[in-house]
């Protein structure tokens, strides 16, 4: 049984490396690609993916409004993606809360984010909002070995994944010694003068 798959990304270049990513796995059937929220919302109600590759950072129609305008109860199994580091922190959030309001209404979805390094592509360079060429960037990771560690998410119903060994000792270290939690008082409405 193939798994019918939709690519969304406003990024005809990062949308391309996906697709030929995914032409490469005979368990994929491609649907098709969209450029835009609106298409996507189109081709999922049309279509009835199994699967869509979903890029979040997009003009008008964002991936979090095409998920809402479907209603995540009616979302197929999806691949959010993004190439922005503060969307990728947005993403941690929402998937937390997402994971959160799932638990006891809908206990059968799994909700998984994969989280790469920087990927190795022409990406940057011919983006429409710019930025560098990631291949230049240092310890880029190629991207057929995240496409790996994202098929075997999927097959596996994981969670939280990085896609380099080490990465979440790494980033356990590091944000450690970030922010602080707030005295009781202050969650309270009581703000104490120091």
């Amino acid at each position: 049984m193939s798994i019918a798959t939709l690519v969304v990304d406003d990024e005809p270049i990062a949308r391309r490396a996906v697709v030929r990513l995914l032409r490469d796995d005979p368990d994929i059937e491609l649907l098709g690609e969209c450029g835009d929220g609106a298409s996507a919302v189109e081709a999922i109600r049309s279509q009835s993916p199994d699967l869509v590759f979903l890029d979040i950072q997009m003009p008008a129609i964002n991936g979090m409004d095409v998920v809402a305008t479907i209603g995540a109860e009616r979302m197929p199994m999806t691949v959010f993606r993004s190439a922005y580091n503060g969307a990728k922190h947005f993403l941690n959030a929402v998937t937390w809360n997402l994971r959160e309001e799932l638990r006891e209404s809908h206990p059968g979805i799994v909700v998984s984010l994969v989280s790469p390094p920087v990927v190795a592509t022409e990406f940057g360079v011919n983006a429409l909002h710019g930025g560098p060429d990631s291949r230049s960037l240092p310890f880029p990771q190629d991207v057929t070995e995240v496409g790996e560690v994202i098929a075997w998410v999927i097959a596996e119903k994981k969670l939280d994944v990085y896609t380099r060994p080490g990465s979440k000792a790494r980033i356990t270290a590091f944000l450690s010694g970030l922010g602080e939690d707030p005295p009781a008082s202050v969650i309270a409405g009581q703000r104490v003068n120091a």
